[in-house]
């Protein structure tokens, strides 16, 4: 047997090998020709020693196809070593304490296993993990959105020799060697690639050039200049490459499904074509010192079992003070009042505010208003005096005028003329005290504090403060969300509807209007109400949702409007809150409550209050203004009215004839009746009326009594009273309170119920019915009576 000394170049034929040892069949051209038997068409043909299959032969060349004879060559042909990198390889580790040498990866050293005894002893962590793949977050739902969520698995080379190991390729060019020389002890040392192979794995760009051999100064292309290099192991299923030309070194880890991972001068770049899994048993710390962007396409889940912390900005508290110190000084001169009237005991006032100026006068009794007024009003000793006639008696003093004024002696009334009077007195003034001057600084005369002007040069002198508290801060600290849909947020497992608030149905009174008890007057009317009381609610262990805006909280909602709801108490405060609609609608079961420290002020063009029962107010009721009132008026207690031209005067009664009408002879009227039982003394002793009540007529000043009648004559009455105009018809008193234009007359209806004058008629005078004619008939004399 010829030795065969040196290297040679040859191809992988098989690689099946049935011992599993790794090794091939490699078959070399000049050596192992005379192993194939040629077929005679190919005696006269070229040879061309390339990859196996017809699509490598080189095309335009009368050549013999080797793949023809694969089967042939693979049977004669010994099995070949491959040498593999000493790095690592052979048994991981020999123990001298116990002389055992171990393939285990074991943590336990001392207890080690040799090869072959039981592998399963002493197996490291990982291999469970093999034993048991762990399921993520996602893998035990039905719908199972993580089709790769239960394949954590690792590989299965625990408790395997260590090192690096892999079977070349059937068409695979390598070099080898025969073993002291024998052909049937082949060994693989390398690999040798065809220009085809490289042809896949270069391309121009990356293909050293001129510059590994010329002076790059010398090179007239820049891109000649460059140095190149690239190094590649791949293999069926992905590849790893080591680029290594100037400016663009990169390592890339990369799948045949186009999925890759590569590092590159400017960081790291990643394409997952499927799907992309990733199971962290312990803890993840993951810090970007820079911009961090997430963009999905589709659904985010984010299922988080613990406390999730999220800080946005740097939390710099001493620059944010600084900013806000250096914001207040000038804020302080920002919230000084227009003019200098608030002082420091305002609530809410700059602390630098300063108090100046004068207050106006009394808008109540220092403005020059006056009312027409009597002096000392109904008490007073002169009026009681100056009725015409000297009588220090009002009745006697009006009976007299009156009969003077209808006798024909027109005598005018002696009562004082209205005058103008300041009202109320500054005195008993109950706005001022007395001092004159009003304690609203409303139109009072104040200077406008010159600091108000400094504002622009203060931001001018704080801008180096500012910027060097803003600088400190940083550019972030803000968080957007662009939800283009919906966004819904729940927390806590459990509702906490436990009842926040105890209902008593009958628990107060209220007095809500005033009622009339017969002849008892006046009562204030109540009605049983809620009382509505809080109720203390133990907090959840969870469920708590709180935002604490050091700036302000804004909330814009669309159309679909915006709702807020809770079981529990709802409490809303600020310094000025608002709450501005085109109707603001305010509703209770229970009760409204609107209470306010000094004033609730109510405006609008026209208010309408509604009530089933009366509206009540308590205490007192001011009105500037007119009053309407559709209804009838009941008052309990004094009616005090003081009139604008007079308070007080002296009114007249309308001359009145009769009772009912003016007296006829012809048609006397009766106008009363002697009652039975009715005792006279006559000339000639008592007279009884004993049957019938005898009626009485009457009959004009002027003629002759008849029997029975006695004389009426124009009369009238002075009375203290308001200055009232009375109206002659129901549709003039109702057109007045028709409307504002007073133009709407409302329609009058004919009173009823006995308030108007019964028609008693005309009645002829009965014969013998009149008193002297009764008085005769009993043989009585009439008396003057």
């Amino acid at each position: 047997m010829q030795k065969q000394e040196g290297f040679f170049r040859g191809v992988i034929v098989q690689n099946n090998d049935p011992d599993r040892l790794g090794r091939v069949k490699v078959f070399v051209p000049h050596l192992h020709m005379a192993l194939i038997d040629v077929d005679k068409e190919d005696y006269d043909s070229e040879f061309y020693f390339g990859e196996f299959g017809t699509n490598y032969q080189a095309k335009g060349k009368k050549l013999v196809d080797l793949t023809k004879y694969i089967d042939k060559i693979k049977f004669k042909l010994p099995w070949a070593e491959v040498s593999l990198p000493i790095t690592g390889g052979g048994f991981s580790a020999f123990n001298s304490s116990s002389n055992k040498a171990s393939i285990s990866d074991s943590p336990t050293y001392g207890n080690q296993q040799s090869e072959d005894e039981d592998h399963s002893t002493g197996s490291p962590p990982g291999a469970d993990v093999k034993e048991n793949p762990p399921s993520d977050g996602f893998s035990s739902s039905s719908d199972n959105p993580n089709p790769l969520g239960s394949s954590y698995s690792t590989q299965s080379y625990y408790n395997a020799p260590k090192g690096m190991f892999g079977v070349p390729q059937v068409n695979t060019k390598v070099w080898l060697f025969f073993l002291q020389g024998n052909p049937n002890t082949p060994v693989v040392f390398g690999y040798s690639p065809s220009a085809s192979t490289y042809k896949q794995i270069y391309d121009d760009t990356n293909y050293p050039s001129g510059y590994e051999n010329n002076d790059p100064s010398k090179e007239s292309n820049p891109e000649d200049s460059k140095r190149r290099q690239l190094t590649a192991m791949n293999y069926k299923g992905g590849s790893i490459s080591f680029n290594g030309t100037d400016n663009e070194e990169a390592v890339s880890i990369a799948h045949d499904s186009g999925s890759h991972t590569e590092f590159n001068n400017s960081g790291k770049k990643s394409l997952v074509m499927g799907q992309s899994s990733k199971l962290v048993k312990g803890a993840q710390f993951t810090t970007v010192e820079d911009t961090y962007s997430f963009k999905c396409g589709d659904n985010s889940d984010i299922n988080v079992a613990g406390d999730i912390k999220i800080q946005v900005g740097v939390a710099d508290y001493a620059a944010a003070q600084k900013w806000k110190d250096t914001a207040a000084n000038i804020h302080a001169v920002k919230s000084l009042p227009e003019t200098q009237n608030s002082g420091s005991d305002s609530f809410f006032s700059s602390p630098i505010s300063k108090k100046s100026g004068k207050n106006p006068p009394c808008p109540a009794c220092s403005q020059g208003r006056s009312l027409n007024t009597l002096t000392g009003g109904n008490g007073d000793k002169d009026n009681k005096a100056a009725i015409a006639g000297g009588q220090t008696s009002f009745k006697d003093s009006a009976i007299k005028s009156a009969m003077n004024l209808f006798g024909g002696a027109k005598t005018k009334l002696g009562i004082k003329d209205a005058v103008k009077e300041q009202y109320p007195k500054k005195e008993k003034c109950k706005v001022c005290n007395g001092a004159g001057t009003s304690p609203s600084t409303m139109g009072g005369n104040y200077p406008k504090d010159p600091r108000k002007d400094e504002i622009g040069n203060l931001y001018l002198k704080s801008a180096e403060d500012f910027f060097e508290a803003e600088n400190a801060l940083g550019n972030g600290g803000s968080i957007i969300l662009n939800v283009t849909k919906d966004f819904f947020l729940s927390v806590g497992c459990a509702a906490n509807d436990l009842d926040s608030i105890r209902i008593n149905k009958t628990g107060a009174a209220h007095d809500i209007g005033i009622k009339l008890d017969g002849g008892k007057g006046l009562y204030p009317s109540q009605v049983v109400s809620s009382v509505v009381e809080k109720v203390h609610v133990d907090k959840f262990p969870g469920g708590q949702f709180t935002i604490d805006a050091q700036q302000g909280v804004n909330l814009l909602g669309g159309s679909g409007g915006f709702d807020l709801s809770t079981t529990g108490a709802l409490s809303l405060y600020g310094t000025v809150a608002e709450l501005t609609g085109e109707q603001l609608n305010l509703s209770s079961k229970s009760g409204l409550n609107i209470a306010t420290g000094e004033v609730l002020s109510l405006k609008a063009p026209n208010i309408s209050i509604q009530s089933d029962n009366q509206t009540f107010i308590k205490n007192n009721l001011a009105v500037d203004g007119n009053v309407v009132c559709r209804g009838g008026i009941l008052v309990q207690g004094e009616l005090f009215t003081q009139h604008i031209t007079a308070p007080l005067c002296i009114q007249e009664t309308e001359t009145q004839d009769i009772l009912y009408g003016t007296a006829d002879p012809n048609s006397p009227k009766i106008v009363g009746y002697i009652k039975v039982g009715q005792v006279f003394n006559t000339s000639n002793g008592t007279f009884t009326i004993l049957n019938n009540p005898i009626p009485i007529y009457s009959t004009d000043s002027g003629k002759k009594a008849d029997d029975g009648c006695f004389y009426v004559y124009p009369h009238s009455h002075l009375f203290r009273n308001l200055p009232l105009t009375l109206k002659g018809t129901y549709e003039e008193v109702r057109g007045n309170a028709a409307g504002i234009d007073g133009n709407t007359i409302v329609e009058s209806k004919k009173v009823e119920n006995g308030l108007t004058a019964p028609d008693i008629g005309n009645m002829t005078r009965d014969v013998g019915v009149g008193l002297s004619n009764q008085l005769n008939a009993k043989g009585f004399a009439p008396v003057d009576v």
